[in-house]
């Protein structure tokens, strides 16, 4: 089931891209068309849908506790608040993504502290690594824009951010189906 989990991941993160540059192949000239609010809403149903497909098949590659349902729930939660300080303020939107993940991970928002307290550490370098590999991804997705532009940039943009969901989203889930280390006794 672990590697089907992660051959359905992959296939996940290009359909998932194909579908975004599909929508920027139709989409109108102008911006404020009802056609093009309309394919805005669609692409976050894409991108939400996606999201919590790949925390539910990276939590079945990796055997991480916790319900699909509570995971979905979190997923939905975590990119609200994301949207939301992106719209505000971009640059915390990438740390409270980073910070959601625990929660995603483990099924829900008690399991992610129980999480962060059992694997301080490891939690703090995957968070620093996310937020890395996320501004990098940011940075790419500009360039991609730039020099591509339309479809194929926005394909190469959404196949970037997929697999660093992807990446992120399994390592997370791994570190939740991780045992608590063993605490070594005082001598």
């Amino acid at each position: 089931m672990r590697g089907r989990a992660v051959a359905l991941l992959a296939v996940l993160v290009v359909v998932q891209a194909l579908a975004q540059a599909g929508l920027v192949w139709v989409a109108p000239r102008d911006p404020f068309d009802a056609a093009s609010l309309l394919l805005a809403a669609v692409s976050a149903l894409v991108v939400l849908a996606s999201a919590a497909a790949a925390w539910a098949l990276a939590a079945a590659a990796t055997g991480a506790p916790g319900r699909v349902a509570a995971r979905a729930a979190w997923t939905v939660a975590v990119l609200a608040v994301v949207t939301a300080a992106a719209t505000v303020l971009p640059p915390i939107a990438v740390v409270l993504a980073a910070a959601g993940c625990p929660a995603l991970a483990a099924g829900g928002m008690r399991d992610g502290l129980r999480l962060l307290r059992r694997h301080p550490g490891r939690s703090a370098l995957l968070g620093l690594a996310n937020v890395l590999v996320v501004v990098l991804a940011w940075v790419g997705s500009a360039l991609a824009g730039l020099l591509l532009g339309g479809a194929p940039g926005s394909f190469v943009s959404w196949l970037t951010y997929g697999l660093a969901l992807a990446v992120f989203a399994t390592a997370w889930c791994r570190l939740a189906a991780r045992p608590r280390p063993i605490a070594h006794a005082r001598t």
